[in-house]
């Protein structure tokens, strides 16, 4: 299946998705505490991650949090290719648009725990910090914290 169509993780679906504003995906939008929260779907594609970052870029929402819900049943691992593209594209923008936000990434099981964290990886050069926890409490807490931290590993399993 194509990259453009093919059902994404819900790590992906969150750790890329930053701001899923994609029709598929609902989002809490916090200009308060200027966080977004979102919940991944397994209707996401890549191109629909893709345009949630640049739309996330192009309404002044680059440096917000996000905390991406990737719990949902579903939700199957992105490729290798998906999450290059996906992390090179995080990058490119945080070139132009600075630090991005903290993205935490919450997932429920091994192999979702396994992609968020390559993705960890793949942005961990960059301007980007990426954490993945299990408790949606945790996930919060970090992102709510003062300051962007350069921490990409996750203090949960």
């Amino acid at each position: 299946m194509p990259h453009a169509t093919r059902p994404l993780t819900r790590f992906v679906a969150s750790c890329i998705l930053c701001v899923t504003m994609a029709m598929a995906t609902p989002y809490e939008r916090d200009d308060v505490r200027r966080v977004l929260r979102l919940h991944a779907s397994p209707a996401n594609t890549v191109n629909d991650l893709l345009e949630a970052m640049n739309r996330q870029a192009a309404e002044g929402m680059w440096a917000y949090s996000t905390v991406i819900d990737a719990r949902a049943p579903g939700l199957v691992p992105a490729s290798h290719d998906e999450l290059w593209s996906l992390a090179n594209h995080a990058k490119t923008l945080a070139l132009v648009h600075g630090r991005r936000g903290r993205v935490a990434v919450v997932v429920a099981d091994a192999l979702l725990t396994a992609v968020a964290r390559m993705y960890a990886v793949l942005t961990n050069d960059t301007r980007l910090s990426v954490a993945v926890f299990t408790d949606p409490e945790e996930a919060e807490r970090w992102a709510l914290r003062p300051g962007i931290g350069d921490d990409s590993e996750s203090p949960t399993p």
